[in-house]
């Protein structure tokens, strides 16, 4: 079952980065500056942070878990003997997965999500704050005539405008845009249930040193598309 899916993470992610950025560009006190709160200056950075650990962590996870699944040990094995000392213990390729969860610093992966609650928030509120966007931008610039990727018949890419699409077509392609709305508001939800069966499957596997089947379990709780997108060329 997947649990945790990168690409909506990474679009939540961008709508936090996005007010950040916006709210750092009021700290210069031009005259046409507005007057942010100190409150809000600080939940709306706190959101841009927690937004771009959970994202970071998760993704290095995943390539880490992608490498121990496929035996693709020896980048991190000659990194471990690197720093290796004669007191240093063997090489364990189960404390690279470890290393995200339990590396005793202020980014490793919150036990709950509750945890990153500023984030939460902003999940909540994904679809209310992308449709307010959206509404600004077109009473602003006007309808703007999107244009969308395709090919012609020999395989060339060719860029399409919205208004010259058919209309089921445009039709679907805003179903699947009120859908993702929905998706990123949710794409939180099984963060707890993901942290709490990766913690069980490396108890487990510890016990048979199964690394392999510890890292493509977790792999399994990513969505297919995750392991689609990032698997070795």
């Amino acid at each position: 079952m997947a649990l945790i899916n990168l690409e909506l993470i990474g679009l939540l992610y961008d709508q936090a980065r996005s007010s950040k950025q916006l709210a750092t560009s009021q700290c210069y006190n031009w005259d046409n500056d507005s007057d942010i709160k100190p409150e809000l200056f600080v939940r709306l950075y706190k959101t841009y942070k927690q937004a771009e650990n959970l994202l970071d962590k998760l993704r290095k996870l995943h390539a880490v878990c992608r490498d121990l699944a496929t035996d693709n040990l020896q980048a991190y094995y000659e990194d471990y003997e690197q720093h290796a000392d004669e007191e240093t213990p063997p090489f364990d390729p189960f404390e690279e997965i470890i290393y995200h969860f339990f590396s005793d610093t202020i980014r490793d992966l919150p036990p709950t999500i509750a945890q990153y609650k500023e984030l939460c928030m902003l999940a909540a509120n994904y679809q209310h704050i992308r449709e307010t966007h959206d509404a600004g931008f077109q009473q602003f610039f006007g309808d703007v005539d999107l244009h969308y990727q395709g090919t012609d018949q020999a395989g060339n890419p060719v860029f399409i405008a919205q208004s010259q699409l058919p209309e089921e077509v445009r039709n679907l392609i805003e179903i699947n845009r009120q859908i993702k709305l929905i998706e990123v508001g949710y794409c939180l939800d099984g963060y707890d249930t993901f942290y709490l069966r990766a913690q069980a499957a490396i108890d487990l596997s510890k016990e048979t040193n199964d690394y392999k089947g510890c890292a493509a379990y977790i792999l399994s709780l990513y969505h297919p598309v995750d392991n689609e997108a990032n698997a070795p060329s």
